[in-house]
């Protein structure tokens, strides 16, 4: 599915046949529209490095699966879309589609790569919603942006990464004004990837401001912050992050923006969240559209483990 698009996200297409609705998830405690397709599939990251035919075979299984709804499109990066293509027909996964595959493109080259990438993701197969394009300090330019924008087709979003050497609250309003999105990373395969709290709350409390939609990726794999046990490394929540929008949003100041980022009881995050309605969870979800997750199954249990997601028939 796409990036969240105002006035509602739209329903995620599935890979395999749409499971019955009796047996979807159900969304405990938040409007649901807060976690329909959260998650964008990045099974082929680091670090959980799935082989092309694996990540697959697991979306097929996931679209088909009681939490569908909570999926958002694969991820994959430009030099690999044949493998996908290829691994689609020989899985016989392509076969069983009722609708293309909806993908975001990753562009490591930088701005330079995404008109290749745009035709390399033309296939029938295929339904390309965002292209993600790292931005360098020199790029973070409206009319440079806009010239970006125009190469990708109007159905689909561009999502600029900003490096820890961009300043986040000059560049986001020149995203503003080219029409494009912006990505966070929130972490890596190195403890020096997870950016500090302070620089995480003011990211998001600039892209509130500038009204630039954003989506996080790496090191999110847990609705909330917390220290890894095997590496030691301190992770970012995916759930404090939307508590802090949600903050952000409602006129919270920045230290209030960054004692949610940091927040480690769900009490204080929940809060938040359960005291949205509606309109609020729709906001939230234009302003963060979701984010990249090698896993899918860690951030299902979470969400279950929270109570804010049952399985059907759980009696919840």
């Amino acid at each position: 599915m796409s990036a969240v698009a105002r006035p509602e996200p739209p329903e995620p297409p599935a890979v395999a046949p749409v499971p019955d609705p009796a047996t979807r998830s159900v969304v405990v405690g938040v409007p649901p529209v807060l976690l329909g397709g959260l998650l964008d599939d990045a099974a082929t990251f680091p670090p959980g490095n799935a082989s092309v035919d694996d990540a697959v075979q697991a979306r097929e299984m996931h679209a088909a699966a009681w939490f569908a709804e909570l999926l958002g499109p694969v991820v994959v990066r430009a030099d690999r879309v044949d493998a996908l293509v290829d691994a689609l027909s020989s899985t016989g996964v392509a076969e069983r589609m009722v609708a293309p595959l909806p993908v975001t493109v990753t562009v490591p080259q930088g701005l330079t790569g995404v008109g290749d990438a745009v035709r390399a993701a033309r296939r029938s197969v295929l339904r390309a919603v965002s292209y993600e394009v790292p931005l360098g300090a020199g790029d973070a330019d409206a009319e440079v942006l806009r010239t970006v924008r125009m190469l990708v087709p109007a159905q689909a979003h561009v999502h600029v990464e900003l490096s820890g050497h961009v300043d986040a609250a000059a560049a986001l309003p020149e995203l503003a004004r080219a029409g494009v999105r912006a990505k966070l990373r929130t972490g890596g395969t190195s403890a020096s990837a997870f950016p500090p709290v302070g620089q995480v709350a003011r990211f998001v409390a600039a892209a509130v401001a500038a009204r630039v939609p954003f989506k996080a990726t790496a090191g999110l794999h847990n609705a909330l912050r917390h220290r890894d046990e095997d590496t030691g490394w301190v992770h970012h929540g995916f759930l404090n992050l939307m508590a802090a929008t949600a903050a952000a949003q409602h006129g919270a100041d920045l230290a209030a923006v960054e004692r949610l980022v940091a927040a480690t009881d769900p009490g204080p995050v929940l809060e938040v969240l359960q005291a949205l309605d509606h309109a609020g969870a729709v906001a939230v979800r234009h302003a963060f559209t979701g984010f990249g997750t090698c896993s899918t199954v860690e951030p299902v249990e979470d969400l279950a483990g929270l109570g804010l997601l049952a399985r059907p028939g759980s009696g919840a």
